[in-house]
């Protein structure tokens, strides 16, 4: 373990059960499982925003349920603060729960529609026992106020709010336990534009005034700069990079990340590129190819890369990177770094 890190994952595995068919079950055909999660190792830092990034279905949103136990580890680790939180049982892992907790992407669906703010508030508070009955009005109107919404807004249904009202309530739930660490899962995609800023500033504004470490979940890379320290990207269950943000911005190192960053498309329409920036789809979680998982579709793929699994490897410090030819496209390094 690193002994520097808040929350240290270490080989983490999620795999779900496909639905058989009945002539699947008649023909004996074993079980097949799909790798939502494979083998993930990452920390992450005390006070720092994490981000990652991925496409729609490369396990990002798994791995963040995982590594708070709403799903259940299929195997490795998850160490917060030195203690194993993979391994415990349910209740002994209820007093660790008031230190992870989540903002999800619908804040709509995440919210009990037939409990005001006040009772959403309290269920949380009292749940946790973070304090007396006495302290609840304080604490609820404390919290309120942190978010940005009236103390009359206690006292409604989350139908009664604008999408990014409700996602502030999403966020007082998870403050007020005072958490040391917040996962945000696509908390600003289901919003309007002119909404997104305004969360994404309250995130950080209450990131700085209570000490909070954050896992920032996001397909929009835009997002993901302007509000995270370091970025990793995911791949079919896989990090294949992790590098500070400018860095990984400026110099990509695997091919995948170039290509999320080409597809990304620019505020200025004169330099929008019609080039394809990747051909072909994704392979199936469930028929994963042998060797580097992007290779069908990397077009920098060399010798090895169809039969062996490139490690996670650190290329220069703080750059980590999961490929056999990170430096192929740079003139200025040599061609290839596969090695026996």
């Amino acid at each position: 373990m690193n002994g520097n890190a808040l929350l240290e994952v270490r080989g983490l595995e999620k795999r779900f059960p496909v639905k058989r068919q009945i002539l699947d079950v008649a023909l004996r055909k074993p079980q097949e499982l799909l790798y939502a999660v494979d083998k993930v190792d990452l920390d992450i830092f005390q006070g720092e925003t994490l981000g990652l990034v991925g496409e729609s279905g490369c396990g990002k949103s798994t791995l963040a349920r995982t590594i708070i136990r709403l799903y259940k580890p299929d195997g490795g680790d998850v160490f917060f603060d030195g203690v194993n939180l993979a391994t415990m049982s349910d209740r002994d892992l209820r007093p660790y729960r008031k230190n992870l907790q989540m903002i999800f992407q619908d804040p709509y669906s995440s919210l009990n529609p037939r409990m005001t703010v006040h009772d959403t508030l309290t269920e949380a508070i009292w749940f946790h026992r973070i304090c007396g009955r006495a302290q609840i009005e304080k604490k609820i109107k404390e919290v309120m106020d942190m978010v940005g919404l009236t103390p009359d807004a206690a006292d409604r249904l989350p139908s009664e709010f604008s999408g990014g009202q409700r996602q502030r309530i999403g966020i007082a739930r998870a403050i007020v336990l005072y958490p040391r660490i917040i996962i945000a899962d696509e908390p600003v995609s289901a919003l309007d534009v002119s909404i997104q800023a305004q969360v994404i500033n309250l995130l950080s504004d209450l990131q700085s005034k209570l000490n909070l470490t954050m896992l920032f979940i996001s397909h929009d890379l835009r997002v993901v700069r302007h509000i995270a320290g370091r970025v990793a990207v995911m791949y079919l269950g896989k990090i294949i990079e992790l590098s500070r943000t400018e860095e990984l911005f400026t110099k990509p190192q695997h091919p995948y990340t170039d290509v999320l960053l080409h597809a990304e498309p620019g505020l200025d329409p004169r330099f929008r590129s019609r080039e394809a920036a990747i051909s072909g789809e994704p392979p199936s979680p469930i028929n994963l190819p042998p060797g580097c998982r992007f290779h069908p579709r990397c077009k920098y793929r060399g010798a090895g890369c169809d039969n062996r699994e490139p490690p996670l490897v650190e290329l220069s410090p703080g750059h980590m990177t999961a490929c056999f030819y990170p430096l192929r496209r740079n003139k200025e390094y040599p061609l290839g770094v596969l090695s026996d």
